[in-house]
């Protein structure tokens, strides 16, 4: 027993790695090499980097990692929820660490994972903010004329704001109100001190994400074919560029024009994202009789139906008279004891 408790002291000195001196690498360093060869998508680098920036690096980064143990992970969990990050958040931040040193395993730095264990706050249900339409008419009304289209563009397609940015004139085909998606934007950061965020255009994040979605409207498609007539749009050029041709930047656009239109509209609390007009688009499916699951996940581009089911499962119709009928009619027709086996049965 005791030549195996210094054996296992001498690995986690050494971090479990064959080189003495692995385990004595800082999270910092061990991050800085991890990122350099992780093979991701710019928006997940961009969040990770973020992460990493604000939280990790600051709170952990001196740490050896043979040094860790589940108790410091637990610790810094609780000061970021006592900071008041969103539980979902916390998460997050749970999550890219756990991958950081699970590669470190992978890689022989470490004998285990000391965040695989360590659980993150549950993250509770928060209804999704669906606009009326008469919420939907003053925010149109309230937002800039340029942008004013886009309230019921996204109404309609139930697009995300990045996929909106990526929109060229060519994806758009106003007859048969079709909409394709095949690209999407985000603002990603290059380094961890963050001087380098830019606009990034790039394929969806899922198979799922790459779609066509038939549900914009005649009156919108009226709308939008004017819009480009009028600008004197080409189509490779971006349905919803700036005034002067730019492309559409998320972040921006959601500092300078959605949130002064929804405080101008006056929109009750709690006060919508653009991610609104997503919740909002599937709901007005449901309501147009768009019941069926498969259909709503293709459209919105949802990687799995359960995500689906998981926010918008509730609009859903739930009437269980056809099931209740169907039994009602099944029991019926099974052959009913005689007068003679009922009194049998009761004595």
């Amino acid at each position: 027993a005791d030549a195996y408790r210094q054996d296992r002291l001498r690995a986690r000195r050494r971090g479990g790695s064959g080189d003495p001196t692995g385990g004595r690498i800082t999270l910092a360093e061990w991050w800085t090499l991890w990122m350099t060869s992780r093979q991701i998508r710019p928006s997940t680098r961009a969040r990770d980097i973020s992460y990493a920036r604000t939280w990790l690096i600051p709170s952990l980064g001196d740490r050896p990692l043979c040094d860790l143990r589940p108790s410091d992970v637990s610790t810094w969990l609780a000061r970021l929820t006592a900071a008041g990050l969103a539980p979902r958040t916390v998460r997050e931040h749970r999550s890219t660490l756990a991958s950081l040193l699970r590669a470190a395993v992978v890689e022989g730095l470490l004998d285990t994972n000391p965040a695989a264990g360590v659980k993150a706050p549950a993250v509770p249900h928060v209804e999704a903010r669906f606009l009326t339409p008469d919420e939907l008419a003053r925010l149109e009304s309230a937002m800039e004329w340029w942008w004013g289209l886009v309230v019921p563009f996204l109404a309609d397609t139930g697009l995300r704001l990045g996929e909106l940015a990526g929109l060229r004139v060519e994806d758009v085909d106003v007859l048969r109100g079709r909409v394709r998606v095949v690209r999407t934007v985000s603002n990603v950061t290059k380094s961890v001190s963050g001087a380098s965020a830019h606009r990034q255009l790039h394929e969806p994040k899922t198979v799922a994400g790459r779609r066509v979605v038939p549900t914009l409207t005649r009156s919108t498609g009226e709308r939008v074919a004017a819009m480009i007539g009028e600008r004197g749009l080409q189509p490779g050029d971006w349905l919803f560029g700036g005034k002067r041709g730019a492309p559409m930047d998320p972040e921006v656009w959601r500092a300078r024009v959605w949130r002064p239109a929804v405080r101008a509209a006056e929109l009750a609390d709690p006060l919508p994202t653009p991610h609104a007009l997503r919740h909002t688009a599937v709901a007005l499916w449901i309501a147009a009789g768009i019941t069926e699951p498969l259909k709503l996940a293709r459209w919105a581009g949802h990687s799995s139906i359960s995500i689906t089911y998981g926010t918008y499962g509730h609009l859903l119709p739930d009437d269980a008279d056809p099931t209740r009928d169907a039994l009602e009619r099944i029991r019926a027709s099974a052959a009913r004891p005689s007068e003679g086996q009922i009194r049998r049965l009761g004595s």
